[in-house]
């Protein structure tokens, strides 16, 4: 028997490729720990909820009764603003909230080859705490990880619940000109960054870190990183606070109408028309006034409540707003409720003097008068028959 067969005889010395020890993880980990008092804009952590997104039964469409351990916040910075089978995340943030702290985790490609690495690591995480936590991550971050995983030859992980923070966002603050993070970020959650690198540049920034290998360049985009992740903690907390009408919000007229449309989308009338009501209390602006009596009005009749209604449209009429809504609508009243023909005439023959005054304004104003004749003749058809 040669060298070579004792050698292979010799026990321990075949392994197979399953047992051969795993190469260490060579992914770059940026870690940072937050005590819950740490402070970010309006709210500490210790602020977030331990059952948060109770949101009055699924208002928004956010899961109930998750306590916040199993929460994972999740941010990607990527090679390209746009997607597509070329884009990289190069970074991945995540934090969660840990015993008496969060921990913010921070996974660094430094070159193309630690991308597997980087991704068995986060795959771990998402599968250690699978519901996720992001801002517009249904759309962007979180199929952009998808293919990225399926492209290294890993499964994907499967979420039990993933709460996109922009969606809820956009319904609660849609009159402002921007729901960006960084634009919540200091007009709602009080948060100013200071200086921070735009993310447009992000990409061609990564890309000079590839060609000069210094790390510096990677500092700016960790810290915008680090920051929207922890943005999304207080935002979360400030939305929860919102839809369950704590005391501590300070309402504007805004907030309240579009707060109130939630509900009542939701079909929940008695909430609906309690911000509705305090909408029209706290609003400053005409066409506003307009939109929430507009909306109140019809809840009002939903709810039967028609002397409020019929009090809120002759104060339409006589301030002239709103156009043909509240001629119309006070007609209706007086003809299906209150069996007034007479006086719900008068209102449609008014209502055509008042559109005719605005022809010039009303571009299909012609559609209007025919719809209007027509109630006008239904009207002397019933007082005919009287």
């Amino acid at each position: 028997m040669n060298l070579r067969e004792k050698l292979k005889k010799m026990p321990g010395q075949k392994r197979s490729q399953e047992n051969r020890p795993k190469k260490p993880a060579t992914v770059y980990l940026e870690e940072k720990r937050y005590p819950l008092s740490y402070r970010h804009g309006r709210y500490k952590l210790e602020e977030f909820s331990d059952y948060p997104f109770l949101d009055g039964g699924g208002l928004l469409g956010l899961p109930e009764g998750l306590a916040r351990e199993e929460l994972l916040f999740l941010d990607t910075e990527t090679t390209g603003l746009a997607g597509g089978a070329g884009t990289v995340a190069f970074m991945i943030g995540m934090a969660y909230f840990a015993g008496d702290e969060v921990v913010l985790e921070q996974y660094i490609m430094r070159d193309y080859d630690e991308e597997p690495d980087q991704l068995e690591v986060v795959k771990k995480r998402i599968e250690e705490r699978s519901n996720l936590v992001t801002f517009n991550g249904k759309c962007y971050d979180f199929p952009l990880l998808k293919d990225r995983f399926i492209m290294n030859r890993l499964e994907p992980p499967v979420l039990d619940n993933h709460i996109d923070l922009l969606h809820p966002a956009r319904s609660l603050w849609r009159h402002l000109p921007s729901c960006s993070l960084k634009a919540l970020e200091w007009q709602v959650i009080n948060f100013d960054r200071g200086p921070d690198i735009d993310g447009s540049q992000v990409p061609e920034q990564y890309f000079q870190y590839l060609k000069e290998k210094d790390f510096s360049l990677l500092r700016p985009i960790i810290e915008h990183n680090k920051d929207d992740i922890i943005s999304m903690i207080s935002l979360a907390n400030h939305i929860e606070e919102i839809v369950n009408l704590e005391d501590s919000i300070e309402w504007d007229g805004n907030q309240a109408y579009n707060l109130g449309y939630i509900f009542e989308k939701n079909n929940q009338l008695e909430r609906s028309i309690s911000l509705y009501e305090q909408a029209k209390q706290l609003q400053d602006s005409d066409r506003l006034l307009t939109r929430i009596e507009t909306k109140l009005t019809w809840q009002y009749k939903r709810a039967g409540l028609y002397e409020k209604a019929v009090e809120i449209w002759q104060e339409m009429i006589r301030e002239k707003r709103g156009g043909l809504f509240p001629w119309i609508e006070l007609a209706k009243y007086y003809e299906h409720q209150a069996n007034d023909y007479k006086s719900a005439l008068q209102l449609v023959e008014s209502a055509k003097k008042f559109l005719f005054s605005r022809r010039y304004y009303i571009s299909d104003w012609k559609e209007k008068r025919a719809g209007l004749d027509h109630r006008l003749e239904r009207l002397e058809s019933k007082l005919a028959r009287r």
